[in-house]
Order: structure tokens, then sequence, then C-alpha cells
């Protein structure tokens, strides 16, 4: 914590204090702006707003690069106008979609964007990432090189583009190319800035599939510029046919995508699909952290601005409080219900947006209110009625474990009601990313984490499995204990109108190995001085270079058809069949290509079919001589006879002159 800041907080406030509250406080926060954006306005330089307790907690505030946020705002003018003004203001790399425009703005121009005219609701974005020289492990691991020895495929005529933070932002991709770690076609389609992820990510497809060439388009500062990224890399954007790629694999997201809707992102995998490209994406490192409950159900009990949400149903004596706790480091807990999200479809006078106004306070355990340093409550309350029904709220802890509690209160809806309509608000939904629980209701955790575009119909959604813990290495697999776990049904579509009945979609579709060696990302974790990429990011990409070697074996698969060969060749784990926690199982490289493949003549003296001779067939020739098996299977001089002459004969057919094979 900076101890400094506290110091100049606590001794300005006496100035301040009265325009702060007006600012934060829900009743008077102008309804344009989210309540993080209200914080941001008056945390001066700080990256978070200590919180009064008797534990060390902070509010972390979205990131910024310098004094910029990056934002997203629905307009209700058209966008290039809305745009035009931002640019007056001071913002920069600003994008106009229908209904919306994204960018950075200076974070003192806030109390301006809320006035600034055609701007219906803004918000601060915040992302969320599911983080040569080097031998990747999960190329071994995913059975890899039997599929290209076999089928003499490597990805390619292939290009697989990569969504994530940055690419070259660090300047390595030179190093990587000349190290062999990289193709030497990499094609940086928009750079963006962080620890070059994505960079990494092709280290891992490389190994996979060496090749398959390289695009990268970075995520963007808003949920429309993400999508726009896959747009662009299907070559559905205008002017951008010649960046299509066959493959697209993504490793990012953001708090705000919505949970029981398809929105922009899940929109444009859907439409990248539809032209014929495979989109791959991370399914997320959030496990089972996730907490739902439903119906709503009013308590008696009055919160700030309306009634609480009751969490067992003896309405004699109400709980309203949700125990949590709260461990160290950051925590972002995203509450959604099924509802209109506006950002799905912004430009349509058809989504009128959320009914429901629901919002979210942090409470010490005797069930006060945890107040920051600026006199605020902690929480979250967003003005949803005609945006978004999303709320996120971010802690710090400086203390290993801290016991808190939650409520939900609900503020009004669209017609002024202060409790929502019979069967009106079906679900409430929690998941939060970080070293946190949730506990008192056992039955109502550990529910799905799968969420936004990963859970998208088109996507294939990668879960990890340590390279060490599969079949290769000798170990059955199981999932990482972060991965993220499916069952988020979709209740709406993209313009607020309920389903028949919720979409329940198989996710993830299966996993992958992580934890493979990268030539700089992101630490030594076994042992043998190369950084380990650990995360389903990871075996995401490794999915990704699987895919290109099928798209080489059979350029004429759909995306559908190649998803259901690959779900088909999995190796199956845990219980028989889909399960939410590893889907249909391990990815099997050799499987799936073997699966779309025509057959491949067999290589003479290639004893284990692996598509090249070498060490490993004369072990075996030798142990047939051995045994004086006289099986013609090893007659390699095809004399009649297994003798020491074929070993001799054997070692002249060796695919490589040190008889080492991929």
């Amino acid at each position: 914590m900076n101890h400094m800041f506290v110091g100049i907080v606590s001794a300005s406030f006496a100035v301040v204090m009265a325009p702060l509250i007006a600012l934060a406080d829900k009743g008077l926060l102008p309804r344009r702006i989210d309540s993080n954006l209200g914080l941001l306005s008056i945390s001066g330089s700080s990256s978070s707003i200590p919180i009064h307790g008797p534990h060390s907690l902070a509010r972390p505030l979205p990131p910024r690069s310098g004094n910029y946020i990056a934002f997203e705002a629905l307009t209700s003018d058209h966008s290039y106008n809305v745009a035009s003004n931002l640019w007056a203001l001071g913002a920069r790399d600003c994008k106009s979609y229908p209904g919306i425009v994204t960018g950075v703005l200076p974070v003192d121009k806030i109390p301006d964007l809320a006035q600034l005219q055609g701007i219906t609701f803004a918000r601060a974005t915040q992302s969320r990432s599911f983080a040569g020289s080097v031998f990747s492990q999960a190329d071994a691991a995913s059975s890899s090189p039997l599929a290209r020895g076999r089928f003499l495929v490597s990805g390619a005529g292939k290009r697989v583009g990569i969504i994530s933070d940055s690419f070259n932002y660090r300047a390595g991709m030179a190093d990587g190319i000349a190290s062999g770690d990289l193709p030497q076609a990499v094609d940086i389609v928009l750079e963006g800035s962080g620890e070059d992820e994505g960079r990494a990510m092709a280290e891992i497809v490389h190994d996979v599939a060496p090749g398959a060439s390289i695009a990268f388009h970075a995520f963007g500062n808003g949920q429309h510029d993400l999508a726009d990224a896959f747009l662009t890399l299907a070559g559905l954007a205008p002017g951008q046919a010649s960046k299509r790629c066959q493959v697209i694999v993504d490793d990012v997201g953001f708090f705000a995508e919505p949970m029981f809707a398809d929105g922009v992102i899940a929109q444009a995998v859907d439409a990248a699909a539809a032209a014929g490209v495979v989109v791959v994406s991370a399914a997320g490192n959030d496990n089972k952290n996730s907490f739902e409950d439903g119906p709503w159900r009013t308590s008696t009990v009055h919160g700030v601005r309306g009634f609480r949400h009751q969490f067992n149903s003896d309405i004699s004596n109400p709980v309203t409080l949700l125990p949590i706790t709260v461990g160290f480091g950051d925590t972002v807990f995203v509450l959604q219900w099924p509802d209109a999200y506006k950002s799905s479809a912004p430009d349509s006078p058809s989504n009128l947006g959320a009914f429901h106004d629901v919002d979210i306070y942090l409470h010490n355990p005797d069930g006060s209110y945890v107040m920051d340093s600026a006199g605020l409550r902690v929480a979250s309350y967003n003005h949803n009625v005609g945006n978004d029904p999303v709320e996120i709220l971010s802690i710090r802890s400086f203390a290993d474990s801290a016991s808190y509690a939650l409520s939900i209160e609900y503020t009004e809806n669209r017609l002024q009601g202060s409790s929502p309509p019979a069967g009106s608000l079906p679900l409430i939904k929690l998941i939060w990313s970080g070293n946190s629980s949730v506990g008192g209701f056992p039955s109502k955790t550990g529910k799905s984490s799968i969420f936004g575009h990963p859970n998208a119909n088109s996507s294939i959604a990668i879960g990890a499995v340590a390279y060490y813990q599969t079949p290769p290495y000798g170990r059955i697999p199981v999932p990482q204990s972060f991965s993220s776990v499916g069952g988020t049904s979709i209740y709406v579509d993209s313009l607020g109108s309920p389903f028949p009945a919720p979409i329940l979609r198989a996710k993830p579709d299966l996993c992958a190995p992580d934890g493979a060696n990268t030539s700089f990302f992101a630490f030594d974790t076994d042992g043998d001085s190369a950084p380990n990429f650990v995360g389903t990011s990871a075996a995401a990409a490794a999915a990704a270079g699987t895919v290109a070697l099928m798209l080489e074996a059979n350029p004429s698969l759909s995306p559908a058809a190649l998803e259901a060969v690959l779900r088909a060749s999995a190796t199956d784990m845990l219980s028989p069949g889909f399960d939410f926690d590893s889907g249909f199982g391990l990815l099997n490289a050799a499987a799936a290509v073997a699966a779309v493949s025509s057959p491949v003549p067999v290589r003479v003296g290639d004893l284990d079919a692996n598509g090249c001779v070498g060490i490993s067939d004369l072990a075996l020739l030798q142990a047939a001589l051995r045994s004086r098996s006289s099986d013609l299977r090893f007659d390699i001089n095809k004399d009649g006879r297994v003798n020491l002459a074929d070993a001799r004969s054997l070692a002249l057919l060796f695919s490589n002159p040190s008889g080492t094979c991929p």
C-alpha cells in the first residue's frame, strides 16, 4: 500500500469531501457514467482508494495508462459526432461503431464526459486475461509430433490469427524469429501495450504447427474493439479481406461481457465461423468461482436505496448477507442477471436495455457497511435501467484472509417499481476472479464460470491440463485447478427478448496442455531454466496449432465439422463423455488429424508408425531379434528372414541421419 497516499488523502478531505460524496453517491451520480468512473475522477493519481477497517484493504481502480483510462460509451446521437466531441475533450484512439464509441480519455475529463451531449452511458472497461531455442512440452503432450510425422502436415499455407494484449511491445520479436521460436511470417495488424502474451502464444502455435504463419491483433479498449479484432482477422471488416486467417485464437475478455446473452464479441465469433474461420478461445482461469441464486426474493430488510435480496427461504428469519473470505491480492466480483444488454445491440431501438436496477455492497461481518477513506460505501451501484445488467466490485487485500459479506439490493426498474414483477428476475449470478471465496450457501456456490464469448455457440472453448499430467508423460489427465467450468445458460437474444427456454451449451469443448516452455514468458515453474506459460491462454494456443494441422490435412473442413472431430477424438477425462469441467476430454492431435486425413502410405522401416524412421524403430527391431521373432513386419530388406541384415537396412532408411524423430 502507498502509505504516503493515505496521509495525503486524509489531510485533504476536509476541503473536497462534499463534492466527492456528491459525485459517488448513487442518488446524485450522473446516470451517464458508471460508479468506477466516478471513483476514478476523485482518486488523483493513485491506483486505489484505501478502505477503513480491521484489515488492510483498498479499492483497486480500473487500470490506466498514464493519465488515460479506457472507456466505452453508449450513444444516442450518431457515434461519429460523439467521437468528434470526445476528441475535443482530449480523448485518443476513438473508434466509432453503430450506437457506441470506444477509446481512452484523460481521467480529469471524466466529469466532462458525464455531461457530453449524445452519451447515454459510459463505463471504464476492465479486461481479463486467461494468462526456436525453446521446446514446448505442449507439443508432445498433445501428440502433435505424431500428427506431423504420420501425416506429413505442419500447418503450411494456414494463417493463425492471435488476439491478446501485445506482441512486440517488449521488442523481442526479432530475437524470436532468429532463434526459430517464431515463424518468419508474422503480421502485426494492430499492436497493443502489455507483456507480449500474444508472442508467447505464437511460440506455442509455432511449436505445434511450424509451417503456419502468424497474424496478431490487440484486443483494444472495449467489447466492440475486440469484436472488430475478430472480424478483421476473419477478413470480414471493411477493407480487411487480405487479413483473413483460417484460425483465430484469443485469450482475453472483458468483465462486462454478457453472461446471459450473446454480446457483440460472441456475435463476431459466430460471424467468423459462418465465414469458415475456426475460432479457439481460452475458457478462463476462474475454476468454480461462482454463486447463483434465484428467483429473486425480496426481503423485509431495506438497504441504502432499496430492499435486499434474501438468500434463504425462511421469511421469518431472512438472511441478506452473503459471507465472503477475501484473500491476498485483487478480487473482481461481477454481478449479472438475465435481462436485456443494451451493448449487445446498441443502435437498435428494439433493445431497451436492462429492466432492473440491482446493486452490490460490501459489509463487515457484523453487517455494517465497509467505508473507504473518502467516506463512501464500498459498492457497485450503476444506473442499470436502459443500460446493461452488470455490476463490478473490486477489492484489494493485503491480508492473507479477511472475513466480510456482500448484500445485493434491488433499487428500481423501468416502471419505477421497488421490487421486480413476479417471474421477471429468475436468477442472480456472481463470478469472481482472484484469491477469494464465497461461503454460507454451499449448494449455491461452485457453479459455472465460463461466460462471454468463450461461451459463444461457435467458439471452441479450451480448458487447461498441465503438460506433465498427460498420457505422453505417463499420467492420467485432470484439469488444472484454476480451469474455468461451463454451464452458463443463455436467457435472452441480442435485443433482450427472452428465449422460450434457457440455452445451455456444452462448454468447455475440450482441454489442452498448458505450462509449456516459452523463450521469455513468464516464470520457470518446472526447474528446467526456461519460463513456463501457465493458463488456459497457453492451452488455447496449443489447440489452435492443432487446428492448423487439421486444416492442412483437409482444407474443406467447416468449423462445425472440425469442432465435432476434435470432440470425438479427444482423450476422455473425469466422467465418461462430456462434463462441464473437462468438456469432451484432452486434445489428441494425432487422433484428430488422423480422422480428417487421407491414408498415408506406411514408410518401410517405420515400425512405430509415427511417420519417421529412426532409433525408436531400430529399438523395436533389436527387441524382435533378441526374441528370435519371425514376424515378417521386421523383414526390412524383404529377403524372407528376420536377422541382423534387417537392422543394417533399417539404419540406411533413417529419415534423419542422426536417427532422431520429431
